[in-house]
């Protein structure tokens, strides 16, 4: 949920950038304790790729004066 509100942001801070790492790390430690740590690491793997995803498609939208 915060993410998406990063995301609509027009121009997010680097304290909202701070703010939401530390609430992956809390999200991460009770991963941890829970045993589930995979299943987190599962879900920042989706968050990279589909953020390499955007990125790709930005430089190629860019490319074509899009």
């Amino acid at each position: 949920m915060y993410l998406r509100l990063v995301e609509r942001s027009k121009e997010p801070t680097d304290r909202a950038y701070e703010h939401l790492a530390g609430l992956l790390l809390a999200a991460r430690d009770c991963h941890r304790a829970l045993g589930t740590e995979d299943a987190f690491t599962g879900y920042l793997a989706g968050l990279r790729a589909e953020l390499k995803r955007r990125r790709k498609l930005m430089s190629t939208l860019d490319r074509h004066g899009l």
